[in-house]
């Protein structure tokens, strides 16, 4: 089973995923964009536009790679990739990418959680709120446009809520 825990920066899917090890045997990919930028050590906020080109091809290549097997959790694909790289150079050889992908890779369950939670500044992730619903904006858009997934589920609530829902829908 392939599943993508869905959403914008800072709504808590690394809080969930963390939880949802703890209930299933399934390999969990953690945030592929955290763990290159803990690697580099800078904030995208404190990157060049050169960088940040560079730093999205580089999560396109590692997540794409992580994939290949079976069955497997994630909260990033390329469809996020794709919403923060929109006003990068690299878009379009991402967009081209991304269709190759989803025609041999589609998710069996897409949960998408919506912004419902203040930004937590953990000096990684960027802290602007309107950047933040543009995010969410774009990636809810590239859902609908490339149906990467067989369902897709909104879930909202608290930590322990969404955690309920998921277990429901995994057995």
């Amino acid at each position: 089973m392939k599943i993508w825990i869905s959403g914008a920066f800072s709504v808590g899917k690394s809080t969930l995923i963390q939880e949802i090890k703890k209930y299933t045997d399934i390999e969990v990919f953690d945030e592929t964009a955290r763990e290159i930028l803990e690697e580099i050590g800078k904030r995208p906020e404190d990157m060049t536009k050169e960088e940040l080109n560079k730093l999205q091809e580089l999560i396109v290549e590692r997540q794409t790679n992580k994939e290949q097997i079976h069955s497997f959790i994630t909260d990033t694909t390329l469809i996020e990739v794709l919403a923060y790289s929109k006003d990068l150079e690299v878009y379009n050889k991402i967009e081209k990418q991304i269709k190759e992908h989803y025609k041999k890779q589609i998710y069996d369950v897409l949960f998408y959680i919506p912004i419902e939670f203040e930004i937590e500044d953990d000096w990684l992730r960027h802290t602007n709120k309107e950047f933040q619903s543009i995010i969410d904006k774009r990636i809810r858009d590239n859902i609908l446009k490339y149906r990467p997934a067989k369902e897709i589920i909104k879930i909202t609530g608290t930590i322990e809520e969404r955690i309920k829902e998921i277990k429901k829908r995994l057995t």
